[in-house]
Order: structure tokens, then C-alpha cells, then sequence
């Protein structure tokens, strides 16, 4: 729940990276868990400006997983941002991986959704849960689909190795947005065909 509003100095610094004057409000005790006017926590500022010297300063004084009205955590930002070291930073700090935002999106989910696989695959090795969905029941292999970019098979292989279970995909296999995209949507079949077999596979192992 949002405490207040910063203050003008303290949100000033976090803007220009005044390491000195924010520095200053630390000494003066002042509380950086609070909002700016659009509601978002100051963390979100140092992510988009790419100023890790100020997120590293803020996070040995913040809460690390403060959302924001929208329920978007810094880790969330540092992925929008597709900003690998920043999300380093982050769950080095504590964030939560598998925090979501009002739409039911983890990390994970906003990651797989715009073909940032590099970070898509760093958050499952730290702990993402692959078989979130989020509140319209769209799940990771949903997403991977969708995005439509360079490594979805390697993404997909992940995805499995990591305990992927296969949805009830007949509800979803042919959303509106593929249908008029035949080479979409032969590319999403190809995706639920290959991961059927890997399921088909494993089980004649076992």
C-alpha cells in the first residue's frame, strides 16, 4: 500500500542521479519507500534512466519488491527495460520472481511475452514458476507463441526441462490473433506438436 509521496529533493536526486543529494536524504533519515505522482515506486526511476550507481544505492535503503498501483514490481520494470544487469541486481537484492501485477503477469510472463528470452531463461534458473498463468489464463508457452521471435524452440526446450506442464491447449490453440496469420499460426502449432512429443517421449521412458 502506498505510504506517500516522496518528497521533491529526494525524487529530484533519484532523476539526475545526485548520488551526493541522495546521499544527504539518507543521513537525513528520509524514507525512500514511497511513490512519485504517478504512483510508482522511486526504484522505477533509476531502471528506465539505466542508472544501476542510484539503484544500487536505493536498494540498500528500499524495499526491493514495493509495487506499484498496478501491481508492477522494479524487477517487472528491469524487464520491460530488457536491462539484463539491472534484473541481476534485483534478484541479487531479494526481488520476487514470481510477484504479479494486476494482470496476473509474473516476470516471467512479461519477459516470454516480448521475446526477451536471455532473461526469460535467467528468471526460470532463479526460481520463475513456468506453469503461471496469468488472469486470462495465458500461459508461458501461450506467450512464447505469441512474441514470434528468434529462439522459440530453445525457450520451449526450457520450458519442459523445467517441468512445463502441457494446458489444455484445444481452448487455446487458435486465439483471433492468429488466424489471420497462417505462417503464426502453423509456427504455433509446430510449438504444441513438438512439445507433445517431448511429453509423449518421456512418458514411454518412465
Amino acid at each position: 500500500m502506498k505510504t506517500s509521496i516522496s518528497t521533491p529533493s529526494l525524487q529530484q536526486a533519484v532523476v539526475n542521479g545526485d548520488i551526493t543529494s541522495l546521499k544527504e536524504c539518507f543521513r537525513s533519515r528520509v524514507d525512500t519507500n514511497m511513490f512519485d505522482a504517478n504512483g510508482e515506486p522511486l526504484l522505477f526511476t533509476a531502471i528506465v534512466n539505466g542508472d544501476m550507481e542510484t539503484l544500487v544505492l536505493l536498494l540498500s535503503h528500499s524495499d526491493v519488491n514495493l509495487a506499484s498501483e498496478d501491481g508492477r514490481t522494479a524487477l517487472m520494470i528491469a524487464v520491460e527495460m530488457n536491462d539484463m544487469s539491472m534484473v541481476k541486481k534485483l534478484i541479487k537484492s531479494g526481488a520476487r520472481v514470481d510477484s504479479k501485477d494486476n494482470s496476473g503477469k509474473t516476470s516471467l510472463l512479461l519477459a516470454l511475452e516480448t521475446g526477451k528470452f536471455n532473461i526469460a531463461e535467467y528468471l526460470i534458473k532463479h526460481g520463475s514458476d513456468v506453469n503461471e498463468v496469468d488472469h486470462l489464463g495465458q500461459s508461458a508457452l501461450f506467450f512464447v507463441a505469441n512474441a514470434d521471435c528468434y529462439g522459440s524452440s530453445k525457450i520451449v526446450k526450457t520450458l519442459i526441462c523445467c517441468g512445463y506442464v502441457l494446458k489444455d491447449c484445444e481452448s487455446w490453440m487458435c486465439p483471433d490473433g492468429f488466424t489471420c496469420n497462417k505462417m503464426k499460426e502453423s509456427k504455433y502449432r509446430n510449438l504444441i506438436h513438438k512439445l507433445k512429443l517431448t511429453f509423449k517421449t518421456k512418458s514411454m521412458i518412465l
